[in-house]
Parts: C-alpha cells; sequence; structure tokens
C-alpha cells in the first residue's frame, strides 16, 4: 500500500520506492503476464462522489508511474473505491 497526503493524488517518493520494487517485480519474465488492479481509496471526509473521484486520480496516478518504469498500461487496471473500503480507520 502507498500512502497520499490530505485531499492529495500526488505521488510521494516514499510511494515512488514501494511502486519501484512493484514495478521492478512486474518486468520480470516470470511475472510478464501477469496483471494488476490498482485501487484508490480515501477518508470519509468530503462527499461520496468528491472521494469516489479522488480514488480514482490517486489510482491513475499509481497506474501512470509504473507504466514510466516499463510495465504495459494494457496490464494494469485503475479502480476507485472512494471511501466504501478504507484500510485504516477514519
Amino acid at each position: 500500500a502507498i500512502n497520499f497526503a490530505f485531499n492529495k493524488s500526488d505521488i510521494s517518493n516514499e510511494a515512488k520506492a514501494i511502486l519501484d520494487k512493484i514495478a521492478e517485480s512486474l518486468t520480470v519474465p516470470t511475472n510478464a503476464s501477469r496483471t494488476i488492479a490498482v485501487t484508490g481509496n480515501t477518508d470519509a471526509i468530503g462527499s461520496e462522489s468528491f472521494n469516489e473521484k479522488l480514488g480514482l486520480e490517486r489510482a491513475e496516478q499509481a497506474k501512470a508511474y509504473l507504466v514510466s518504469k516499463g510495465v504495459a498500461e494494457s496490464r494494469i487496471v485503475a479502480r476507485s473505491q472512494g471511501e466504501k473500503d478504507p484500510v485504516a480507520p477514519n
């Protein structure tokens, strides 16, 4: 899991380090056919529609970063859970 600043979708340096490891794993030949889903989450502050959009922006940013590291775009699905499935208590 990677974390984002409040109300942001920018990839932090800490998140980049995690995504670099994921990209490295996905680019080895034994994983060449694997696909992944990147799911964006938010806290419960704000409207549900805003959080759904922010979650998708976060997932899209992570996907774009992985693509920039050599993972084929077709192997990554970006989706949002918004505030529906928090990874931590609100």
